[in-house]
């Protein structure tokens, strides 16, 4: 599930979302949702456990790819 999904369908924007993820902006949430930025290790982890597993490193490897 693409980052952006899970928080419409939650109900969470940017700066909550940085907030359950720890250690990153808004700002940082929205270029991954957006696919402006690729999350580093340590926030695909952060975003894994944040969403309960819903959102992947594998859900941005496929956004990445559309994009191409």
């Amino acid at each position: 599930m693409k980052l952006q999904t899970y928080m419409r369908e939650n109900e969470i924007d940017a700066a909550a979302m940085a907030e359950k993820i720890g250690n990153c902006s808004a700002k940082a949430v929205e270029n991954w949702m957006y696919g402006d930025r690729f999350p580093r290790p340590n926030h695909l982890r952060a975003i894994a456990e944040a969403t309960g597993g819903q959102v992947t490193a594998s859900d941005f490897l496929e956004q990445e790819e559309a994009a191409q």
